[in-house]
C-alpha cells in the first residue's frame, strides 16, 4: 500500500495514524490477519484511495438507480 501511486496522483501514499490504528483494528477482529477480500478491507481501501475504490456498502442497505429513475427521484440529471 505504501507504495502504491494511484493513477491520477504524484508520489507515494502517506498514511496517517488514524489509518494505520484502523487496519490493526480490522486484523484484531479477525485474529491478527486482515482478510484481503473482506468488507472492512475494501472500506479501509476507500478511505486510503477514495476516488479509485468505491464505498463497499452492507448488502443490501443500499439500491441502485437507472438514470431515468434518477432523475424521475431529484429532477436533475446525475451528468
Amino acid at each position: 500500500i505504501l507504495t502504491m501511486t494511484p493513477a491520477g496522483r504524484l508520489g507515494n501514499v502517506t498514511l496517517s495514524a488514524a489509518l494505520v490504528k484502523k487496519l490493526e483494528e480490522v486484523a484484531q477482529h479477525h485474529g491478527g490477519v486482515v482478510p484481503m477480500h473482506g468488507r472492512l478491507f475494501a472500506q479501509w481501501l476507500h478511505f486510503v484511495f477514495p476516488q479509485e475504490c468505491p464505498y463497499p456498502h452492507i448488502s443490501g442497505t443500499v439500491t441502485s438507480l437507472t438514470d431515468k429513475a434518477w432523475f424521475e427521484a431529484t429532477g436533475t440529471q446525475h451528468w
